[in-house]
């Protein structure tokens, strides 16, 4: 989830290449319908990388993140962002996420984080 279309066409090019099926949505609220209805689907999402601001309306990091744990709380999720005065990022696991990765991040450290969570 980025509300940049850009960073979400990459994201999907790159996971993509690396051999990860992936969905993309701008904002929370589509976050948390994809979500839902891939669940409903039995084909869940294994882990949702997310942007932690928001800018132009909709539902932020922050919140989807609780309407995720809500519907399921076993969910995977790494937080995204370059504001690193935000607690969030400096106790990522306190607000329901299990990673973390600070914009601009490199390749290596988004699979690093991605190969992380996954495993863990």
């Amino acid at each position: 989830m980025d509300d940049e279309e850009i960073i979400c066409e990459l994201l999907r090019e790159l996971l993509g290449s690396f051999g990860h099926e992936v969905a993309t949505s701008a904002e929370g609220g589509e976050t948390v319908r994809r979500y839902r209805e891939a669940m409903e689907l039995g084909r869940p999402f294994d882990l949702v990388i997310m942007d932690l601001t928001i800018p132009l309306g909709g539902m932020n990091g922050e919140e989807t993140i609780r309407a995720l744990r809500d519907l399921d709380p076993k969910v995977r999720a790494i937080v995204a962002s370059g504001y690193l005065q935000n607690p969030v990022l400096t106790n990522y696991r306190d607000h329901g996420f299990c990673g973390m990765v600070t914009k601009p991040y490199s390749i290596s450290e988004l699979l690093r984080e991605v190969s992380r969570a996954m495993e863990g």
